[in-house]
């Protein structure tokens, strides 16, 4: 009889543990990440009634709690709005650190980014993976998010997607600008600069950095079809320029009159602003004077009067402020010797520069002559019909010709004279266009004060390439139509912050950054046992690794048997309500029913204790 009341009682402690594993399961069952645990019973040794070996006459001793199992099978899903929130979608674990470097193991993904930078869980423990832009990119460790940037990108290509009105006067400029990027990240603005030239379908086109002149492109005009399809490219040019003008001035001869007062002197004659209007000086001949002079003589006396002591034969061109010495020698005769030229110009010669090769759409010449009233330049010929001379003193530069070849505003050409020049001289310039099929333009020589470099470095400079005719390439059109920018591309870009972050199915985390750019930043591991219900509960949804769970298999998601990671998810509780109510259900009756044997034994018990009465 003692036997039935300890069995009920065995039974009552078994329902106990029974409700306490089912409370727990449904308190947690809104706990993220929780594994719902399960009782196994089971029953304690018989007692044989004939103390044989017979099986027929076993009496039952009660009931034990043999194992309390966790349960990994996954829970359902919950969509959140934070990125770092993860589930796994199959096996696996989340590894955390503590600030000890202890490692423990949690299907919980509630993940934020914590003030450090790093990457934890609720309980501030950090997860663990691969920082693929740290030093050690192929060591797990703390997945960091701190003080990562995206490197700057220098521009090495540029287009331009824009339609240049055909319909434009020539010499109307159209701009197209844009932010491009040097190897320090730093930006700068390159404006290209389209003008209409005179011929149907011609654009001169110059780049500029930063509002200053880039020094070399490989070709500097467009070219549109009648159809306004960008046809040819080309580059305009100015060759050494032919000149006819006066020789230089010399003296070509002396005649002394042998009944002239010569003494040894020196006199210095100086031309004024015209042929007749030299002077004569000297320290020696106190009443010499010029007697006349004309562009091919002079006459000089030494003592004042009218006869002429010293003629003088000139040649060649004479300009202001030309001076000479002649030196005389007495005797009988006396004598007379020209000394060097002074401050006197030599042959005037001429050198063009092309400032606008744009507007060189043809092959040409060009023809100036020196007016023999006014001294100035006159355009003479020009296959550039509309061409003009718009200054002389360019920019303030002296001897500096601005020509302008469509006649529509602005300097085209430069043409840079030296020495002397008179009535009658002429320059001759030959323009030359070199055209080709359209393709990409180079633009080089491009300098930057911060010391940075932008472009391709080849061949000493600095290149950019401006993509005209790629498969990547903007169009480029010459339509009927306003003048618009339509598009504009390049590559490079300034250095970037991280931004914000999302985590991708194999665990790569992605960075997006401040300036456009995404990388991947990192990538979680998940780890996995051969026997997960080895696993200690160490609270928190975490698990702790023991002799029975064996060491952990790390991998990445999706590989080796790994689940797979969903962003703005979390995996919630495997409890399962309506199984734990009738567990709980199943659970009251056995505990009842163990009440009930021992109740009935006591009884029995009782009934036995009142047979002495």
């Amino acid at each position: 009889m003692a036997s039935s009341l300890y069995a009920g009682i065995s039974g009552l402690n078994a329902s106990t543990k029974q409700l306490d594993v089912i409370g727990n399961n449904i308190a947690n069952v809104n706990t993220v990440g929780f594994r719902a645990g399960k009782i196994q019973f089971s029953d304690i040794l018989s007692q044989s009634m004939t103390g044989g070996s017979s099986n027929a006459m076993q009496i039952g001793r009660g009931v034990s709690v043999s194992d309390i199992t966790t349960q990994f099978s996954s829970g359902s899903v919950e969509t959140t709005s934070n990125a770092t929130d993860l589930s796994i979608d199959g096996e696996g674990f989340f590894m955390v650190n503590d600030s000890n470097g202890a490692t423990y193991y949690t299907r919980a993904g509630a993940f934020h980014v914590d003030s450090e930078g790093n990457l934890v869980d609720v309980n501030g423990y950090t997860v663990q993976g691969y920082n693929l832009l740290g030093l050690n990119p192929n060591s797990i460790a703390d997945l960091s998010l701190k003080d990562i940037q995206s490197n700057p990108e220098v521009t090495t290509s540029i287009s331009i997607g824009a339609n240049l009105d055909s319909q434009t006067a020539s010499g109307n400029i159209f701009n197209a600008a844009q932010t491009i990027f040097d190897s320090l990240g730093q930006a700068h603005t390159l404006k290209m600069q389209f003008q209409k030239a005179e011929a149907n379908g011609c654009w001169g086109v110059q780049a500029f950095l930063d509002n200053a002149k880039i020094p070399f492109m490989s070709h500097s005009g467009l070219k549109f079809n009648e159809s306004g399809v960008l046809e040819e490219i080309y580059r305009g040019t100015a060759s050494e320029v032919a000149t006819n003008n006066e020789s230089n001035g010399t003296i070509s001869g002396l005649e002394v009159n042998n009944d002239s007062d010569i003494v040894d002197g020196l006199f210095t004659l100086t031309r004024g602003s015209s042929a007749d209007s030299w002077t004569v000086a000297s320290e020696v001949y106190g009443d010499i004077s010029l007697i006349f002079a004309t562009d091919e003589e002079l006459a000089v006396s030494v003592t004042g009067g009218s006869t002429a002591d010293i003629t003088i034969a000139l040649d060649g061109s004479w300009t202001t402020a030309d001076t000479f010495d002649v030196t005389t020698a007495a005797g009988t005769p006396g004598t007379a010797v020209a000394g060097a030229i002074s401050n006197h110009r030599t042959d005037g010669t001429a050198s063009t520069a092309v400032i606008n090769e744009g507007q060189i759409y043809q092959d040409g010449t060009l023809s100036l002559t020196r007016d023999t009233v006014s001294g100035n330049w006159t355009i003479a010929h020009s296959d550039y019909k509309n061409a003009v001379i718009t200054s002389s003193g360019y920019e303030g530069i002296d001897d500096m010709i601005a020509v302008d070849l469509d006649g529509a505003g602005g300097a085209d050409l430069m043409i840079s004279l030296s020495g002397n020049w008179t009535e009658g001289d002429n320059v001759q310039v030959s323009l030359d266009n070199a055209s080709s099929d359209a393709s990409d333009i180079e633009l080089r020589s491009i300098a930057l004060s911060n010391g940075a470099t932008i472009g391709v470095a080849e061949s000493g400079t600095n290149k950019i390439t401006w993509d005209l005719t790629g498969s990547t390439a903007e169009a480029l059109t010459g339509y009927a139509s306003t003048s618009v920018v339509k598009a504009l591309t390049h590559d490079g870009y300034a250095s970037g912050v991280l931004k914000s972050i999302s985590v991708q199915a194999d665990g790569v985390i992605t960075g997006f950054f401040t300036n456009g750019q995404t990388a991947s930043v990192g990538r979680i591991v998940l780890a996995d046992f051969s026997n997960p219900s080895g696993l200690q509960r160490m609270g928190s949804n975490l698990f702790g690794e023991t002799l029975a769970s064996g060491v952990a298999i790390k991998n990445a998601p999706g590989t080796a048997g790994m689940g797979e990671l969903t962003a703005n998810s979390l995996e919630l509780s495997n409890t399962d309500l309506a199984t734990e109510f009738v567990n709980m259900i199943t659970a009251q009756r056995a505990y009842q029913a163990s009440a009930k044997v021992v109740t009935t034994t006591d009884q029995l018990m009782n009934e036995l204790m009142n047979i002495k009465r």
